[in-house]
């Protein structure tokens, strides 16, 4: 689960999200807004 963690969190600051726990809130909405900054749909 860390792993996950610190990917995710990794990824976020590859795309210049600052804040992390309202990043997670907003993508935990939907299931493919966390692929889309990284191209994978």
């Amino acid at each position: 689960m860390v792993a996950l963690r610190n990917a995710t969190i990794g990824a976020q600051r590859l795309t210049d999200i600052t804040n992390t726990a309202n990043a997670n809130r907003h993508h935990a909405r939907d299931s493919h807004r966390p692929l889309a900054p990284l191209g994978i749909t």
